[in-house]
C-alpha cells in the first residue's frame, strides 16, 4: 500500500514557492503526512543522480525536480504532485491500495505521455529503482529537454517496456499494479 504521505519539491527561486497551492493539498489532507523538499534539501545530501542534478540546475530547474521526485519516493514511498498543481477534492484512498499509480499528461494535448508530476508509490518501489538507476547509467541527461531526459517521457518509455504485463487504467488516471516488488 503506498503510505499517506505528500511529497512537494520546490528547488530554485523559494520566493516563488506557491504555498497557497501545496496548502490546497494539507487542507483537503487532513490526516495524510507532508514533506516540502527545496535547496536545502537538494544541496545537502548524497543523491545517487547528483552529478545529472548538479548539470541540470544551471539549465531547468523543473528537471531537478524530477530527479528528486524519483530518489524521494524510492527512499520513502507516498505521492509527489507538482507543487503548482491544486487540489480540488481529497484523492480516493483506494488509489493507495497498489505499488505504483500516475497520470496521464493530457489526454487531449499530449495523448499517450504519463506525467511525472503525478505520481505515487510504495517504498522501495523496483520500477522507481529502475528509473533511477537508467538516469544514473546516463553519461548527461542535459542533451535535450528535461520532460525527455528525467521526467515525463523518461516515465512513459518505462512503463511502456512493461506492455506484456497488465495495468488497470481509467480516464486520467492509470494505477499500475504490474509494478511491485514480488
Amino acid at each position: 500500500m503506498i503510505p499517506k504521505t505528500f511529497h512537494f519539491i520546490w528547488v530554485g527561486d523559494e520566493s516563488r514557492r506557491p504555498d497557497n497551492c501545496i496548502e490546497t493539498w494539507r487542507k483537503a489532507h487532513p490526516d495524510w503526512g507532508f514533506r516540502l523538499w527545496g535547496n536545502a534539501d537538494l544541496d545537502g545530501r548524497a543523491w545517487i543522480n547528483k552529478r545529472h542534478m548538479d548539470a541540470m540546475r544551471e539549465r531547468e530547474w523543473n528537471g531537478v525536480a524530477d530527479m528528486l521526485r524519483w530518489e524521494i519516493l524510492y527512499e520513502h514511498g507516498g505521492i509527489v504532485f507538482d507543487a503548482d498543481s491544486v487540489c480540488t477534492r481529497p484523492l480516493d484512498e483506494d488509489l493507495l491500495d497498489c505499488p505504483a499509480f500516475a497520470c496521464w499528461e493530457s489526454e487531449i494535448a499530449r495523448p499517450g505521455l504519463i506525467a511525472a508530476g503525478y505520481f505515487g508509490c510504495q517504498q522501495g518501489n523496483p520500477f522507481v529503482k529502475g528509473i533511477i538507476d537508467a538516469i544514473a547509467a546516463q553519461a548527461s541527461v542535459v542533451e535535450d529537454m528535461a520532460w525527455k531526459t528525467v521526467g515525463p517521457l523518461r516515465l512513459t518509455e518505462a512503463i511502456a517496456a512493461l506492455a506484456t504485463r497488465p495495468c488497470a487504467s481509467t480516464p486520467a488516471i492509470t494505477s499500475f499494479r504490474a509494478i511491485s516488488p514480488a
